[in-house]
């Protein structure tokens, strides 16, 4: 419950803001024309995703002592990790450097383009990379075990080299950070004064109030797909030894 409301806290803060613009048709408009350009937000916004949907519910899932010794050393554990450190906390953090660095270092991004793309690279690589561990995992693939060719896994193949994939696309976000942040600190144009960076830019917060009724349907829909998740693994679990 109390990751719940976390999770219907923050979203609800932006829902007020956009709101407060003048984004206020239908439940989603605001989600919608949300500065999805700006790679702090973004960056934000996905590792919130990724930490909700795929590594806070598989926590959930593993918590559960019957269910967990099932998983127990799959490669469903990496999975979790991947959901929550890699994506759901290291991709934060990466969406707090585009703000820190133009106000403490002083220095001007030297690359848009490359600050937009690489919150979605560092993203959607990790999202296939845990999804496809997951999946491996709950079919019965150990963790730490350098050989699973004997294992008579349906698509083992498949996935596997999905984990691959997503971890390239990754690890091709991840060295973009570092360069670009390293190039910025060294070269990136230097903000004199009082100058504001002009990029990311930086809301003005509000104290207005808005309602959060978008913010309230995805909360309930995370809800839900927990209920469901874990439903299907306490069935996956009655399948190991069946009473015929």
């Amino acid at each position: 419950m109390a990751s719940l409301i976390h999770c219907f806290a923050i979203p609800a803060s932006i829902e007020i803001g956009q709101r407060n613009k003048g984004y206020n048709k239908g439940l989603f408009t605001w989600l919608i024309k949300a500065p999805w350009g700006n790679p702090a937000f973004a960056a934000f916004f996905i590792s919130l995703a990724i930490f909700g949907f795929i590594g806070g519910a598989s926590g959930v899932i593993m918590g559960i002592e019957q269910i967990n010794m099932r998983l127990h050393n799959t490669l469903a554990v990496p999975g979790h990790f991947h959901g929550t450190v890699a994506a759901g906390t290291s991709l934060a953090f990466m969406g707090l450097t585009y703000y820190v660095v133009p106000l403490i270092f002083r220095r001007e991004w030297l690359s848009k383009f490359f600050a937009v793309i690489q919150p979605y690279l560092f993203g959607i690589g990790l999202t296939i990379m845990a999804i496809s561990m997951n999946t491996l995992g709950r079919l019965g693939v150990p963790r730490r075990t350098w050989e699973t060719g004997f294992l008579n896994v349906p698509n083992k193949e498949i996935l596997e080299m999905f984990v691959g994939i997503g971890g390239i696309i990754a690890f091709t976000g991840l060295i973009i950070f570092v360069l670009h942040t390293v190039l910025t600190l060294i070269f990136g144009k230097k903000l004199q004064g009082s100058d504001k960076p002009t990029f990311p830019q930086v809301a003005e917060p509000s104290t207005s109030k808005a309602p959060i009724s978008g913010t309230l349907v995805l909360a309930l829909t995370f809800f839900v797909y927990l209920v469901v998740m874990v439903s299907i693994n306490w069935y996956w679990l009655s399948r190991v030894w069946e009473i015929r």
